[in-house]
């Protein structure tokens, strides 16, 4: 289960953080940056062979990082939640009408 920020970040992995280029480790941890406290993050590796991943995206703040992530073209390391895109199992979104961007 994961969410996607309005930045387009994915479980702790950060537009621009070097994290998202990690395929040794599952888990890495991620140190405190600005205002955000150390914290640990699955990697890409892991999402990406995940049997079964699901997102959540709540409110009208997540439309522009939703589409960034759906779009055939764009940049991991400036929408890390793009590294669904390359799951091997199912991906489920859990959009509510203001994420998904029904009016």
């Amino acid at each position: 289960m994961l969410g996607i920020g309005d930045d387009g970040h994915t479980a702790s992995l950060f537009p621009g953080d070097p994290a998202i280029d990690e395929r040794e480790r599952l888990v890495l941890a991620v140190p405190a940056s600005g205002s955000r406290e150390a914290r640990m993050t699955l990697t890409a590796p892991l999402i990406e062979h995940a049997r079964q991943v699901v997102i959540l995206a709540v409110g009208t703040a997540k439309r522009s990082a939703l589409a960034r992530v759906m779009r055939e073209d764009g940049d991991l390391h400036a929408t890390p939640a793009r590294v669904v895109r390359s799951a091997r199992g199912s991906v489920t979104w859990i959009l509510d009408e203001a994420a998904a961007g029904v009016d």
